[in-house]
């Protein structure tokens, strides 16, 4: 649980990044993470699509690449993303992050959580 990154320092820490091209990246708002995060090609899509879609997304939010695929993979802007997350996304999640107590209860969501893993939602 300690990977999650809160999303000013997540921002914080892409702003200062600079992009392949020698530019300082822009600081990317809740509301650019959620359309990255709505781009992602859907399941099954080749490797070479998806990354043709980061790298186009990264170009118009100059960004990386690497900023792009975290808000994909659910390791950046947690909290802004996750209404618009797939199940699958929210069982990968939850999966990965609840302690062994709601595991092996069934807990199928945060609001069903433990308070300790409920905290992690602060958190993100």
């Amino acid at each position: 649980m300690g990977w999650i990154m809160s999303q000013q320092t997540a921002s914080t820490s892409e702003s200062t990044a600079q992009h392949a091209g020698g530019q300082p990246e822009k600081q990317l708002d809740a509301r650019s993470a959620v359309t990255i995060y709505l781009a992602k090609p859907p399941r099954p899509s080749t490797s070479s699509q998806r990354k043709a879609t980061a790298s186009a997304l990264a170009t118009e939010y100059n960004t990386t690449t690497k900023a792009v695929r975290d808000i994909w993979r659910l390791r950046t802007w947690l909290f802004s993303t996750m209404p618009h997350w797939t199940e699958r996304d929210t069982k990968k999640f939850l999966s990965r992050n609840l302690c062994e107590t709601c595991r092996r209860a069934g807990v199928t969501s945060l609001t069903e959580a433990c308070a300790r893993c409920r905290r992690m939602r602060s958190r993100t």
